[in-house]
């Protein structure tokens, strides 16, 4: 959800990171036996990852995220945060502002809204390995659409066809740095979905 001013505040109670930022990431499910979430499932990007690109800093300031057992709780803390701030002059903002449901292979319910992106990543059902060799569907992130076409676009104004006159431990020290930070903070997760940017890279 997202404040139409730069900052927001929101209810006592949430919890903070250790810079005091308040709130985390989303996990909204449908209530009913057998929906809660298991303890620890999604937690905070900032505290698991450590160098973050500057475009993707923006979204801290301006993006906040509340995780909720139950659908019901998730639409009592929206009243909260709307009446909160009405009080400050402030307004949930009407597009940016909605109930996730995380889809998996235990939670198999059909909703409008079943993704969404954060710092880069999107959280979305995606298959997985079991430690058992067993393929499932769980909530994961990967690296955002809008993320790979921003490198996408960064790679283009290289123009790397253009430096024939450049030699190749020159290129490489000047590109190696910027695609390791890529690696580095998107390739945590699925890292699989970086590989045709790199292999447009190593094409070069």
């Amino acid at each position: 959800m997202r404040a139409k001013r730069r900052y927001m505040r929101v209810p006592d109670g949430c919890e903070t990171d250790r810079q005091g930022h308040r709130v985390a990431c989303a996990r909204v499910v449908r209530e009913g036996p057998g929906e809660g979430i298991e303890a620890g499932a999604v937690t905070d990007p900032r505290l698991l990852l450590g160098d973050m690109p500057p475009h993707e800093r923006a979204a801290l300031e301006s993006e906040k995220y509340v995780h909720c057992v139950t659908e019901r709780q998730a639409r009592q803390v929206q009243e909260a945060l709307t009446e909160r701030l009405a009080g400050l002059g402030l307004q949930l903002h009407p597009d940016k502002t909605k109930i996730v449901y995380c889809k998996d292979s235990k939670r198999r319910g059909n909703y409008e809204h079943t993704s969404f992106t954060f710092l880069g990543y999107t959280f979305q059902p995606r298959a997985a390995l079991g430690r058992n060799g067993d393929r499932f569907i769980g909530f994961s992130p990967a690296v955002s659409a809008d993320a790979l076409a921003k490198m996408s676009a960064e790679v283009r104004r290289w123009r790397l066809h253009l430096k024939t006159g450049h030699d190749l431990d020159g290129l490489a020290a000047w590109i190696n740095p910027i695609v390791a930070g890529w690696m580095n903070y998107y390739g945590r997760f699925y890292r699989s979905q970086l590989y045709p940017l790199l292999q447009r890279i190593n094409t070069y």
